[in-house]
Parts: C-alpha cells; structure tokens; sequence
C-alpha cells in the first residue's frame, strides 16, 4: 500500500502542476474512503463548493489527459515533447516514458517492472491522478506540505485541537504551540471539546495502548495520520509518552516536544 501511495503521490503532484486550484466554501457531507480504504466520515465543511462542476472538470480534463499519456506509455521511446509539445512544456519530467521510469527508480529504489506496470495503467487512465492532484476536492486552501504521507491539509486556517489527555500541563504546551505555530498566517488552532470534530487530536499512551507500537526507544512522542483522503489530511493525532507528562509545566523538555508534535500536524519534517 505504501509504494502504491508513493507513486500515486508522484504523479499527481506531476500534473497536478497544470491543474487550477479550486475555490473554497461547502459542499454536502461525504461518507468516503479514506487513502488505507476505511470507510470515513468527513465534514461538509472541509469541501469546496460546486464539488460536482469541479467533478466534470476533472472528467473533461482526464479526457484531454488520456490520449496523450496513453500514446506516451504505449511507446516509451518517445519524448513528450514529440507528441505534445505544450504539454511537455509544462511538465519537464516527462521526457520519454523509458526515462521518467528509470529517474523515478532510481530515487525510490523499488521495482522498475512493477512501476512500469502501475505507471502505464494510470497514464492509460490518469482521472485519479486528477483527483489526486485536486486533493479529492477537499479545501486545502492552497496550502501544499511537504509530507510523504500527504500533500495538503483540510482547512488550515481552522486547525481544530481536542486534548485529550486531560492534563492541564499538556493544555499550557498546546497554547504556547499555537502561539508558535500561528506565526505562519497560513494557520490559525482553536481547542474543540469533541475529538470527532477535532483534526488533531491529543492523546498519551495511557489512553490510546495501540500507539504503543509506533514508539521506538527514546521517542517521547509521535504524530500520527489517522485520516487522509486523497492525499489531504483530515485529521492526526499526537501521542505522548508517560514521561513526558510526568515533567514540570515548564519544563522546556515538555513545551519542545508538544511544539515539535504540533509541528508535524502542519507538515513540518523532521530537520536532520
């Protein structure tokens, strides 16, 4: 599932190079399936409006798409540029099929005959990538993230927060996180008293055991994607250790990890 993801991300980002960005606003409340195929919820709120117009688009849009790239990967010798040359314009990575193949092989160190095969079928059929590209019509608010995980965020401006570790000193490092973290404008938090209605939510071992599997030796943290649909999340969560919520409210051990959590939850990667 995880290549598969990979190189979904790859090829979207790709053409979602040529895509318009679409409006916000609201659209009907959707039950979806998310990128791990479960079965989720999410909020009309998260949508753009007119989903059904940017649905034609896309339709009309794959038309355009489909014979290009399905003459491109048919015979992979030959350059974009020789059978669409504005296309290839917009999109310098596509040089002939064989190359794009080989470059992408190379930086993902995975199996060029398995690719060959997935590349070829959505070139054949590219109204995903589309989708993809578009984020599933979710409002991203033409925020992009750097993630492997996912390339956008629903509503980032309205970054809903639900603590649920109950701690007091937990609710002190959330507010000074979000002093941190809203000095990018892009983003603004506000607590929530609802997880469901929540896109980070902050929970600790003690209350979510599951977890446990995802912490290696000396993590004191981790954030977790927990739905993310068409590579836009829509909601994560944050998960503490034991020891960090024994420490002082200002121990700055405890405010580091909740802002480096938090950052994650907007993308931030880690910074070797």
């Amino acid at each position: 599932m995880k290549k598969f993801r990979g190189i979904l991300i790859t090829f979207a980002m790709i053409i979602g190079l040529v895509l318009p960005l679409f409006s916000n606003s609201v659209a009907e409340a959707k039950v979806v399936t998310d990128d791990e195929g479960q079965q989720v919820d999410i909020p009309d709120s998260y949508f753009v409006k007119d989903v059904a117009e940017k649905e034609k688009s896309a339709h009309q849009r794959a038309d355009f798409y489909k014979p290009i790239f399905t003459y491109w990967a048919d015979n992979p010798n030959t350059p974009l540029s020789s059978i669409n040359a504005d296309l290839a314009k917009k999109m310098p990575d596509f040089t002939t099929f064989n190359d794009f193949l080989d470059r992408y092989n190379r930086v993902s160190h995975s199996n060029g005959e398995g690719n060959r095969e997935l590349f070829s079928a959505l070139a054949h059929d590219p109204y995903e990538f589309i989708l993809l590209g578009n984020h599933g019509f979710l409002d991203d608010e033409s925020v992009r993230i750097n993630s492997l995980i996912y390339g956008a965020i629903a509503k980032p401006s309205d970054m809903t927060v639900y603590n649920g570790t109950g701690n007091a000193k937990i609710q002190n490092a959330l507010s000074l996180a979000f002093k941190e973290w809203e000095k990018d404008p892009r983003f603004h938090f506000r607590m929530v008293n609802d997880s469901q209605k929540a896109k980070v939510v902050v929970t600790d071992l003690n209350h979510d055991s599951t977890s446990a599997k995802s912490f290696e030796p000396g993590f004191q943290a981790i954030f977790l994607p927990t739905i993310v649909y068409q590579q836009c999340l829509v909601q994560g969560k944050i998960v503490l250790s034991p020891d960090i919520e024994k420490l002082d409210m200002n121990d700055p051990e405890l405010i580091h990890t909740v802002i480096h959590e938090m950052g994650h939850a907007v993308g931030r990667p880690d910074l070797i």
